[in-house]
């Protein structure tokens, strides 16, 4: 069976690809794994200094994405998203306590070099096998936090560059398949896109392979 999707699409936020998919038996999140860097002039070119970084965190609580601004707090406290996480993202924490301490944190130190704006797709479970997806907003300039209200029904989440995210939702998507098997299928779909673009686009793709995919359940 079908289900439909949302797709998130805000200004400076298209240095990406993420998606978060709630199916049956679970949830399945992809992304890319490439790092790029914007210059004050609007160019944009892969930050080859950082390698491959991934996009996709979870403990035993929640499971995140997140798209857009990779680098946080002002410039003598800057750290990278995947660093922030791996000191902050502890087993016990819940997703509101652990948004809620990162949008205070930026709050006391904010970038100078960015616009401040961050976005998330999470998914978590309640009672025995009762999955969710929501969708968080920093706007750390303005003091803004802004969550969407939690999603239950089967349907998948999408965020960042349009053309990778136009062609990703052109194909059909499934809630009642294997999850396991389902992760493996959305893989290579965003691999074979993603190689797609590199052929046709002479645009500089933000998006790059190895494709990461992680099952929550």
């Amino acid at each position: 069976m079908q289900y439909v999707g949302s797709n998130i699409r805000k200004e400076n936020d298209f240095m990406s690809f993420v998606s978060m998919h709630l199916v049956d038996d679970g949830i399945i999140a992809i992304s890319d794994s490439k790092a790029s860097i914007a210059y004050k002039s609007g160019e944009i070119r892969e930050d080859k200094r950082r390698g491959r970084i991934p996009k996709i965190f979870s403990n035993n609580k929640f499971i995140f994405v997140y798209h857009g601004n990779n680098e946080l707090f002002s410039y003598s406290n800057k750290t990278t998203m995947e660093d922030y996480v791996e000191n902050n993202l502890k087993d016990d924490i819940g997703f509101e306590a652990f948004f809620q301490k990162m949008f205070h944190e930026l709050c006391d130190s904010k970038p100078e070099y960015n616009d401040g704006k961050y976005y998330f797709i999470v998914g978590g479970k309640e009672d025995k096998d009762r999955y969710f997806i929501l969708k968080i907003h920093f706007d750390i300039q303005n003091n803004i936090i802004q969550y969407s209200s939690k999603d239950y029904r089967y349907t998948y989440y999408s965020g960042g560059y349009d053309m990778v995210m136009n062609i990703y939702n052109q194909y059909p998507f499934y809630h009642d398949i294997n999850i396991f098997d389902y992760a493996k299928e959305l893989k290579w779909l965003l691999t074979h896109i993603i190689e797609s673009v590199d052929t046709i686009s002479k645009a500089y793709n933000p998006v790059g392979l190895p494709v990461n995919v992680k099952v929550f359940q």
